[in-house]
């Protein structure tokens, strides 16, 4: 039976959020607090139950990237991908590399963007990143994400959308938060890291 990891990439393959870090990286660490000071209404509300996760970060990711041009969007997470090595959680990309070696078919699946994932994964021998995808209009990030936040429920539903045998699969996630155990639903062994 041919095997799938899956891996989360934010506190699970990377050492904290690499939300964060990518846009103080792309956009500066001014253009980061006052995003941050925008959207801390809507993250005060997201943190007392009032509006969602997914609500709280489309807020801070449209003040910090909302009108900046995708092509340079995409530039500044190719340059980041150098950058990721030095927040790597060692012992899960020791996992992530043993399933390469032993040739399993190996996945990031993560709420965080591909366009700074992906050149890294690339440089790995990872080919598929499944994740929040922005919103792009005349050559530029709206602010807005084009698909809901892959968080949750949402990463399974993005999962199923890719793979349509997975009970052909055997498959085992990786991941930091309760959020990721939902890999269970579609049979997955679920390792906490």
């Amino acid at each position: 039976m041919r095997c799938l990891a899956i891996f989360d990439f934010d506190g699970t393959i990377f050492r904290g959020d690499s939300l964060i870090r990518f846009a103080i990286f792309a956009r500066g660490r001014g253009r980061f607090f006052i995003g941050l000071i925008a959207a801390l209404p809507t993250i005060l509300l997201w943190k007392i139950g009032r509006r969602t996760n997914a609500e709280a970060k489309e807020r801070l990711f449209g003040a910090i990237f909302g009108s900046m041009a995708y092509a340079d969007f995409c530039d500044k997470g190719e340059r980041f991908a150098k950058r990721i090595d030095r927040r790597l959680r060692r012992e899960v990309v020791d996992k992530l590399d043993q399933h390469l070696r032993e040739g399993h078919e190996v996945i990031i699946v993560t709420a965080s963007m591909a366009e700074w994932i992906a050149p890294w994964a690339r440089q790995r021998g990872i080919s598929r990143i499944i994740g929040t995808r922005p919103e792009v209009a005349d050559g530029k990030v709206t602010g807005r994400f084009a698909s809901p936040n892959c968080h949750g429920s949402e990463k399974v539903r993005r999962v199923r959308e890719v793979y349509d045998k997975l009970d052909s699969l055997d498959i085992i996630s990786f991941g930091d938060s309760p959020s990721d155990d939902k890999f269970s639903e579609i049979g997955a062994q679920v390792e906490r890291v």
